[in-house]
C-alpha cells in the first residue's frame, strides 16, 4: 500500500526489545553428596555393628560347617557312592 506521499511504508519495523535475564548474584545451591547416599534404614545411626553381631556370624559359620560335613558323609554312603552326580564317584562310571 502506498502512502500519500508516494513512498512505500517501512515494512521492516524493528523487533521489540528482547527481555534480558538479570545477572546472577548468587551461586546455585550445592548438593551434598555425602548426605544423599541411601542408607539401609533411611538414616545413619552411629553404632557398632560387628561387635553385637559376632555371635551370629560365628553361629552361621558353625551351621555351614555342619551342613558341609553332613553332605560329605551322605554323599559317601553306599546308596550314592556310584551315582554319576556324586563328585567323589569313580571316573569310569560316568554316563
Amino acid at each position: 500500500m502506498a502512502s500519500r506521499t508516494g513512498q512505500t511504508p517501512n515494512l521492516t519495523s524493528p523487533l521489540p526489545p528482547t527481555p534480558t535475564t538479570p545477572p546472577r548474584t548468587s551461586n546455585p545451591p550445592r548438593i551434598r553428596t555425602t548426605l544423599v547416599t541411601m542408607s539401609l534404614l533411611g538414616k545413619k545411626f552411629p553404632g557398632a555393628l560387628a561387635g553385637p553381631m559376632t555371635p551370629f556370624f560365628a553361629a552361621g559359620l558353625i551351621v555351614l560347617y555342619g551342613v558341609n560335613s553332613l553332605q560329605n558323609v551322605l554323599s559317601n554312603t553306599a546308596e550314592f557312592k556310584n551315582d554319576p552326580r556324586n563328585p567323589n564317584a569313580k571316573a569310569g562310571n560316568s554316563h
